[in-house]
């Protein structure tokens, strides 16, 4: 098998390595990190603004359709992307949940009018998203999740408790799994929701680490 690049994925290749060397900071080695001795609140302001760079510039969220503010790359371009911007100091994982989970679920499920209000600032980075599947009794096996919603006419009441929930302390929306129907089998009856952090209901508890940071979550839901 020929591992090397046809004509036209050298051609994309340096593409890429142009744009980077033009917009991106090498790496000193292997184990440099993307934010070093920087802050979180100043890590996520540079990230934001390398996610608008990106979508600018044409290169924001390779696998999404163009239509959305992708670029509908081919999965073996994703890969070279991947390869040379490994070089280089690259912000951007604060946004894989949002990109990487929630839009593909958007582009798939959601009406026109939901796809344009939300894809967009996804797409550049201007909100971010959080995973709320893990529960304490549960971790994370969905079919053992408790978090109970309950549709009351036109509006679902949700109870529960989510846990190490990475960024919901900064994350303006959130994926949301609960179960809606207890007398389902385990790996049935459950609801995936898009949910507003600021909404009524929604308490954020940030969890210690012994490094002193706070990158998880506990999530506390009586909406």
């Amino acid at each position: 098998m020929d591992f090397n690049d046809t004509t036209e994925e050298a051609k994309f290749r340096k593409e890429v390595g142009d744009w980077l060397s033009a917009n991106a900071t090498l790496k000193e080695d292997e184990e440099s990190g993307s934010y070093p001795g920087m802050g979180e609140d100043d890590a996520l302001s540079l990230a934001k603004k390398w996610a608008a760079k990106l979508y600018d510039s044409g290169w924001a969220c390779l696998h999404w359709p163009s239509e959305y503010g992708g670029r509908g790359s081919t999965p073996i371009e994703r890969v070279i992307w991947g390869q040379e911007a490994s070089k280089y100091r690259i912000p951007g994982g604060f946004f894989e949940i949002g990109q990487g989970m929630a839009g593909p679920v958007l582009m798939m499920y959601a009406t026109e009018e939901q796809k344009k209000r939300y894809l967009p600032p996804m797409a550049k980075g201007e909100e971010i998203w959080c995973q709320l599947f893990s529960e304490p009794g549960a971790g994370s096996d969905l079919a053992g999740l408790k978090t109970k919603s309950v549709l009351e006419g036109d509006t679902w009441t949700i109870n529960g408790q989510k846990i190490w929930t990475s960024g919901a302390h900064y994350s303006d929306y959130g994926i949301l799994v609960t179960r809606s129907d207890a007398s389902a089998q385990k790996h049935k009856g459950l609801t995936y929701f898009f949910l507003d952090m600021k909404s009524p209901g929604v308490e954020v508890r940030p969890i210690k680490q012994i490094s002193g940071g706070a990158n998880f979550n506990e999530v506390i839901l009586q909406m």
